[in-house]
């Protein structure tokens, strides 16, 4: 996987002050979730204490420069995904621009492999909806060999790829192949299991533009086997403790207008009983202190998860 190219670092803040500025808004957020609390019930405000654990979390833990391309683009993701969800609007407005300077300092410098195709396709995507130029990042998709690379990728992720390049406006022919939702609703044997769950999520969040949008590309007989297949889903992700994996389909529920579902509402309590103490979240064959690098997808797929259940309409 190729490396990005990172602006130089801000020089590091003194502890003394580090520390006053992630007390000051580890408060903000606190006192965002108390405010919430007001006219909302216990759920709903247990929801917000776990969103401001979690962004205490990553305020604490901005990668490293020279780190994976993956964390630099999961961190900025985890940003941009509280400034569009977020019900309070200070911490949308501070999300914004931690997203936007996490975005800005990305810089691609090589030819991309498939799995770095699907990362930076999900930078530009969020540089695009946070306001940033997405010129230069898209001209240097463009001028890779995209059509290779959606062919050297599986069916899930070349959908994933393509699909968030086809929205930021790149103009591709995606591989005809047969997905996952697509191969999994004619099939009178399935049986699900975990990459299921994942390889559908994947493929509704990309074709509905993160949510933004109503599912494209999909029959509506596979839409309806996708809500069916959603609490079977769960049910099999979080008996195995795979807190990634079901966050996931609850997200693609929500996609799916399943918020107002029992097994919805259950699973986002079960997910906030998998947070630990920092913010981050517990998931299963993961050791119990993992390095913070380990524990990002998570705080991304938990945290969407939980902002999509305070969402009070449609945003499609």
């Amino acid at each position: 996987m190729s490396c990005p190219t990172l602006a130089p670092a801000a020089a590091p803040c003194r502890p003394a002050r580090r520390s006053r500025r992630l007390a000051l808004w580890a408060a903000l957020l606190l006192g965002s979730a108390a405010c919430a609390s007001d006219s909302s019930n216990d759920d709903t405000r247990a929801t917000h204490e776990a969103l401001a654990r979690s962004l205490v979390w990553l305020e604490r833990h901005r990668p490293e420069p020279g780190s994976k391309l993956g964390n630099h683009v999961l961190d900025a993701w985890a940003w941009e995904r509280f400034a569009r969800l977020h019900p309070d609007a200070t911490v949308r407005a501070r999300a914004r621009s931690e997203a936007r300077s996490r975005l800005a300092a990305l810089e691609a410098d090589a030819e991309p492999d498939f799995v770095a195709l699907s990362y930076w396709a999900t930078a530009l995507r969020c540089r695009a909806a946070l306001g940033l130029d997405p010129d230069p990042l898209r001209s240097r998709m463009q001028a890779a060999d995209l059509e290779r690379l959606l062919r050297e990728s599986s069916p899930t992720t070349a959908l994933w790829s393509a699909e968030l390049l086809r929205f930021s406006g790149v103009e591709l022919t995606l591989p005809a192949r047969t997905t996952l939702l697509s191969s999994a609703a004619v099939d009178p044997d399935w049986a699900p299991s975990h990459r299921d769950a994942v390889a559908i999520y994947h493929e509704l969040a990309a074709a509905s533009d993160f949510g933004r949008e109503s599912v494209r590309g999909f029959s509506a007989e596979e839409i309806a086997f996708a809500r069916r297949a959603h609490p079977v889903l769960f049910s099999v992700v979080r008996g195995e403790g795979r807190t990634d994996a079901a966050a996931e389909i609850l997200i693609s529920g929500a996609i799916l207008g399943q918020r107002d579902e029992p097994w919805f509402a259950d699973g986002i309590v079960w997910l906030r009983t998998r947070q630990r103490e920092d913010g981050s979240y517990m998931r299963a064959g993961q050791r119990p202190d993992p390095p913070a690098d380990a524990r990002r997808h998570g705080i991304v797929t938990a945290s969407w998860a939980l902002l999509e259940s305070l969402q009070e309409e449609d945003r499609r």
